[in-house]
């Protein structure tokens, strides 16, 4: 086992892997790869497809860490993917703060090397090339993740596949299909966005295993069939905190068989008329209304792609504006063993939130309104200083630059007197 090194300052013939001579590409690190070894891709833009290494498993595939990573399959045919991982890859770009993104070749993004392979996919953005609902099948990518699950090569047959704080977005049909039925497969913090198109009908997310685990999971803007399906009537779904809005759906936006205590505190809002309504259980018993709702998410800002939900914002004691009330969604969704971060990282805390991000409250200051009259200012001040504001005239104080805070501001009904100084911090 050991590291192998990429960079778009590389080079295949010379290089040998290590960090001191690096490969150009991606691909001649796979063709070099042993089992047990990572390969480490620095900052760039490599255009490959097609990527895969069939007789050798539990491969990681990593970011360095300086840069933004994109692995460009833009150039595949109709029937190609970008990456075929085999039993055992980890894919996952959560080094740093930088995106790790993957781009559909023609099928998809990332296509396990055959249908009864599990792989894990972490802190990816999978995006197809072109728009997609683009008609011309050359210029969109079918799906995102497609076969994912099962065994392969001797793999023990609950080996979990795993999609975990991924975004996945722009995709023609699907954004994730599980053609195998034999291995669990595990979802969770991850947003779905912009896929589908007039007269599709298969589930955006399509996961027929006899296991499936779906969690704080967010579908948005599909047209399809069903939002979420698990449609395995001999295993134990369980689809917890997953809200599907705002799409075209003809069937239903949570479709699932039996086991229906397992489907709990999901979502259905505005996803057209499906025929079999919000939540359908084939051939089980009724969804109880206290566990799946239908309400508006009231996401932070859908416009622009963040999903988040909006949060409840407090202001300062005394203050004439009321609270500024966030999603109905925020803390009533299911505790979840073992989920304890959202999908960028952040704690959860002990918020039960629905969706693929953690609930906040937040505060114009840092602590909680009391009847306290003085509170630390919450933004970035080189002193922290303690403001007695009249409520009469209520104002957002922390966006006042420094200079001007300290000499008074006239237009506020309480001037220079209104600030104390301190070098604490309280």
């Amino acid at each position: 086992m050991g590291d192998i090194y990429v960079s778009k300052s590389g080079d295949d013939a010379t290089g040998d892997g290590r960090v001191e001579a690096p490969y150009l590409t991606i691909a001649t690190a796979l063709s070099n790869a042993g089992e047990g070894d990572r390969i480490i891709i620095s900052t760039g833009i490599y255009a490959e497809y097609g990527l895969n290494k069939s007789t050798t498993k539990k491969i990681k595939i990593l970011s360095q860490g300086d840069g933004d990573v994109t692995i460009d399959g833009n150039t595949g045919g109709l029937s190609d993917d970008t990456i075929r991982p085999y039993s055992g890859w980890v894919i996952d770009g959560s080094t740093g703060s930088y995106d790790f993104t993957i781009i559909g070749a023609g099928d998809s993004c990332v296509t396990s090397y055959s249908s009864t392979t599990a792989f894990k996919l972490k802190n990816i953005t999978l995006t197809g090339r072109g728009i997609y609902t683009n008609e011309v099948n050359t210029k969109r990518t079918g799906y995102a993740v497609t076969n994912i699950g099962g065994t392969n090569g001797g793999d023990l047959s609950n080996e979990i596949a795993e999609i975990k704080n991924c975004f996945v977005k722009n995709v023609r049909t699907s954004f994730i299909k599980q053609t195998s039925t034999i291995s669990p497969i595990k979802i969770s913090n991850c947003v779905c966005y912009d896929g589908g198109y007039s007269g599709n009908t298969v589930p955006g997310l399509d996961c027929d295993s006899n296991n499936t685990e779906i969690y704080h999971t967010v579908v948005s803007n599909y047209e399809g069939g069903i939002g979420i399906s698990s449609q395995r009537s001999d295993g134990s779904p369980i689809i917890k905190n997953c809200i599907v809005a705002n799409s075209t759906l003809s069937d239903s936006a949570f479709y699932f068989k039996n086991s229906s205590t397992n489907i709990s505190t999901n979502n259905s809002y505005n996803n057209g008329s499906p025929t079999n309504g919000g939540f359908y259980n084939n051939g089980g018993d009724e969804i109880s209304a206290n566990r799946n709702v239908e309400k508006d998410p009231s996401f932070n800002d859908s416009n622009n792609k963040d999903f988040s939900l909006k949060a409840d914002i407090y202001h300062y004691p005394g203050s004439s504006r009321l609270k500024q009330e966030g999603s109905p969604l925020n803390n009533i969704g299911t505790d979840i063993s073992g989920i304890t971060t959202g999908i960028s990282g952040s704690s959860r805390g002990a918020y039960k939130t629905i969706g693929a991000y953690a609930a906040k409250t937040s505060y114009l200051y840092s602590t909680a309104p009391t009847a306290v009259t003085t509170d630390k200012v919450k933004k970035d001040f080189t002193i922290n200083h303690f403001n007695r504001i009249s409520a009469e005239t209520p104002r957002t104080v922390d966006q006042i630059q420094f200079s001007r805070l300290i000499k008074g501001v006239p237009n506020l009904k309480d001037t220079t007197k209104s600030y104390r100084l301190t070098k604490e911090s309280k």
